[in-house]
């Protein structure tokens, strides 16, 4: 498999890039870490051209998309994962499609198979998250600059938010325990569950505790989010929506 940057991506990507090729069956000629820009839609994170052996990951589109954020994951979290999901997502059409070679005749995958890649890509992330953790944005090449001029430019209007961000770079602190537990819906209606999260991290057993607030560390964030309740919007969010979502998760408490 040849590797294409357009733009440059954090080494770790590639890694578990090369790691998923193996599993294919010689189908796969290339993988092209590119700029999506308007022609790839506002939730179309990647493609795969099976007659070209191709699979593109728009890494812009990695940096704008909202989903993980929305439920509470930090905002440099979120583009990691943005980056695995896309990545392991379209290797699960590479299979799907060595397993059925009759979907190479369709124009576009069906629903059930678009979601069949979006569980079994996160169960992925979920099995070797230890070895997926986020490295330091100084580390992410391309990815990185654009990350540290959003903040950057973020930094005058909410210092505190930034700070936080900057503190836990490079750690496995993936974002605030409530906020996460509420916003998945993975304990909605149960406030003895999320009480029971809290007392654990209280109790030191997941998580941090950093003063008085309570963060999950990234594999225990990934375990949470897989579950087929946070699967690809079918909503396509405009530019200004994904800036008023960004905008909110930078508003300081």
């Amino acid at each position: 498999m040849n590797i294409i940057e357009r733009v440059t991506v954090p080494k770790r990507i590639l890694e578990f890039a090369a790691r998923l090729n193996k599993e294919c069956k010689n189908s796969l000629n290339t993988i092209e870490f590119t700029l999506g820009g308007t022609h790839a839609g506002e939730n179309g994170l990647g493609s795969y051209i099976p007659q070209l052996g191709l699979i593109r990951i728009y890494v812009d589109k990695c940096l704008t998309h909202p989903k993980w954020m929305n439920i509470g994951i930090s905002y440099i979290t979120g583009i990691w994962l943005n980056l695995l999901s896309a990545v392991a997502h379209e290797f699960v059409h590479v299979w799907q499609m060595e397993d059925e070679p009759r979907l190479r005749k369709i124009a576009s995958a069906p629903l059930d198979y678009e979601q069949e890649g979006f569980d079994v890509a996160l169960d992925i992330i979920d099995d070797f998250s230890e070895y997926l953790m986020p490295p330091k944005v100084e580390y992410m090449g391309w990815v990185g600059q654009e990350i540290a001029a959003t903040l950057n430019k973020l930094s005058l209007s909410h210092p505190k938010k930034v700070q936080e961000l900057l503190e836990f770079n490079g750690t496995t602190i993936a974002g605030e325990a409530n906020s996460i537990a509420l916003l998945s819906g993975k304990y909605e209606n149960e406030n003895d569950a999320v009480v029971r999260l809290l007392q654990l991290i209280d109790e030191g057993r997941i998580g941090k505790k950093v003063g008085n607030k309570k963060y999950l560390a990234f594999g225990e964030v990934v375990g949470i989010c897989n579950s087929n309740d946070l699967a690809t919007s079918k909503k396509n969010l405009s530019y200004e929506e994904t800036m008023s979502i960004l905008k909110t998760y930078f508003m300081e408490a």
